[in-house]
């Protein structure tokens, strides 16, 4: 009897120096403080693709393809627009600080997609937000926060392939394989 193979819920994400995440954790308007649940600032990050369930031995392959759409890829600066819920239409979920959308960051999240994405509305052409999620709303709430965010642009040197394991408390998300950037010079 062969052994059950374990699967892990896997993401593609880059994260902030940590001194910004610890700011953004604290930019969350007081207001909605009794409504949401703050993220942790080692949690904080941008999503470039939610891959989902993968077993065991599809980790290698996987991880080879998060570098392959590294591949050839510079570092790049990201900076900050506004404070906002998404999403953009009906009730909101969360509240996240969103970015701009430099070159290189868009060229390795189609790459991940065309390579990665096991959803039909994962598609290259998608319109991508490329946000940092900074609170969970315990229920989802109707209201209008579009508050302009004023902090320095932050460098992206390394794309990571996480695991989000699920908890009462939030999703704990723990390090799988990491792709450095090309440095620019």
């Amino acid at each position: 009897m062969r052994a059950k193979s374990e699967n892990h819920r896997l993401f593609v994400a880059a994260y902030p120096p940590v001194e910004i995440a610890q700011v953004l954790s604290r930019r969350v308007p007081p207001a909605l403080l009794p409504f949401v649940r703050v993220t942790e600032p080692e949690q904080i990050h941008i999503t470039l693709l939610f891959i989902g369930n993968v077993a065991s031995k599809q980790l290698e392959a996987v991880a080879e393809s998060v570098d392959r759409s590294c591949a050839g890829q510079n570092a790049f600066h990201l900076s900050f627009e506004k404070l906002t819920a998404l999403p953009l239409r009906g009730p909101k979920r969360v509240v996240v600080a969103t970015t701009d959308a430099p070159a290189p960051l868009l060229e390795i999240r189609s790459r991940l997609v065309r390579r990665l994405s096991r959803q039909s509305r994962e598609r290259p052409n998608e319109r991508f937000l490329p946000h940092f999620t900074m609170a969970r709303f315990v229920e989802a709430k109707t209201l209008d926060l579009k508050e302009p965010l004023s902090l320095d642009r932050i460098a992206i040197g390394e794309v990571r392939l996480m695991r989000s394991r699920l908890a009462p408390e939030g999703a704990k998300h723990t390090l799988v394989h990491a792709c450095e950037l090309r440095q620019n010079d």
